[in-house]
């Protein structure tokens, strides 16, 4: 519907908003921009979830956001893009299971991270603490995790296969 500002439109169901903001985020970071939803939101993994399959359908778009998420990490950042790219980066090498490409998350914190569908070879986190991360369901056996990964809360259930070098969470959610 339209919403009261011209040019702005009010989504009547959250997934489509998903939806919308999953392909801009692609086509978008993908040619170098980053938006200010990416700056300055959170994802949750109700979005990340919505973010994967919107990449899992866009192969070549989704290739040129890694590389662009990849390269990014390389410039400071002062809000919260490298969170948000981080934890969408994850959930597009799930989406695509990139071969021979690595996604090295060194040293950048995130609140809730998620893994959509089977992790593949080249998710490396390195130094970095992670608030929420939501494996129920998920295989992460190909996941690394290096020194200095901390896990406040993980969420699991009879489905999840763990990273055998995965640190043990402070607070382990399991139904």
């Amino acid at each position: 519907s339209n919403d009261l500002q011209p040019g702005h439109v009010r989504f009547t169901h959250e997934q489509l908003l998903q939806h919308f903001l999953s392909r801009e985020a692609l086509r978008s970071v993908g040619d170098g921009e980053m938006p200010r939803y990416i700056r300055r939101n959170l994802f949750s993994r109700e979005a990340l979830d919505v973010f994967a399959h919107v990449a899992r359908d866009r192969v070549d778009e989704t290739e040129r956001f890694l590389d662009a998420v990849r390269k990014s990490f390389d410039r400071p950042s002062r809000d919260r893009t490298h969170t948000n790219l981080a934890a969408l980066g994850v959930s597009a090498m799930c989406a695509i299971a990139s071969d021979n490409k690595e996604l090295e998350i060194q040293n950048i914190g995130i609140g809730e991270l998620h893994f959509p569908f089977a992790a593949p070879d080249g998710i490396v986190f390195c130094g970095t603490p992670i608030s929420i991360l939501h494996a129920a369901g998920a295989d992460i056996r190909n996941v690394t995790f290096q020194k200095g990964v901390y896990i406040s809360t993980l969420e699991i259930d009879r489905r999840s296969q763990l990273s055998d070098d995965m640190p043990l969470p402070q607070i382990l959610v399991h139904p």
